[in-house]
């Protein structure tokens, strides 16, 4: 990845975190006054690291992840290991969740990376196939800029939940059981609200990669 791409993410990622904490301390500032003020950024800034330093494992409990066993997946570990020793960068762990969709995604830090894989994939690529996704996902990690790309699919995934947050706010508002129309039709209008920005955070994060 280039140094203009990263910068680029990293510029996204701040006012991502930053305009909000603004926001929100303005009135302290107008109201309160300023030492009030710089306490209340002091501890939005901090809240708002600890958000962007977690986000890895927030993805991590989203799809139920677990460390991916040693004696189960040992070739797994072993390529992971191969790979990451040809591009010198810090050994990635591996972690594994149960779907049969096959997926495989990064998370984690430029110092600290976690490659996280489907049971799906695991069971339907032969060896050197999965090779050949593994050796991708290091390739993407040794690129750099792997913190500003987990937050932002952090962030777009916090988005597109809102979709099943307004389907249980219909449940709980009165309008009858999950089957009914109302709530599924509520559930589809957040939606097609939703995506929009959430595609454009991924796009973001995204553009100009390889």
């Amino acid at each position: 990845m280039c140094r203009g791409i990263i910068i680029k993410n990293k510029l996204l990622v701040f006012l991502i975190l930053a305009l909000p904490s603004i926001l929100l301390a303005l009135p302290v500032f107008y109201f309160v006054g300023v030492p009030a003020g710089i306490v209340t950024l002091v501890v939005l800034a901090f809240i708002d690291w600890k958000i962007y330093r977690s986000s890895g494992w927030i993805i991590l409990k989203w799809y139920h992840c677990q460390a991916m066993p040693l004696g189960e997946y040992a070739n797994v570990h072993s390529t992971l290991y191969t790979f990451s020793e040809k591009v010198s960068i810090r050994l990635p762990k591996p972690f594994i969740f149960e779907s049969m969709v096959p997926v495989i995604f990064s998370v984690g830090t430029d110092n600290s990376s976690k490659i996280v894989m489907s049971r799906g994939l695991i069971e339907l690529l032969d060896e050197k196939e999965l090779e050949s996704v593994i050796a991708r996902e290091i390739a993407r990690i040794s690129e750099s800029g792997m913190a500003q790309n987990t937050f932002i699919s952090m962030l777009a995934g916090t988005v597109a939940s809102l979709a099943t947050a307004a389907l249980w706010m219909s449940l709980l508002g009165g309008f009858g059981q999950e089957d009914d129309p109302a709530p599924r039709f509520i559930r589809f209008v957040a939606m097609g609200l939703v995506m929009l920005p959430a595609a454009l955070l991924v796009y973001l994060g995204s553009r100009d990669q390889v």
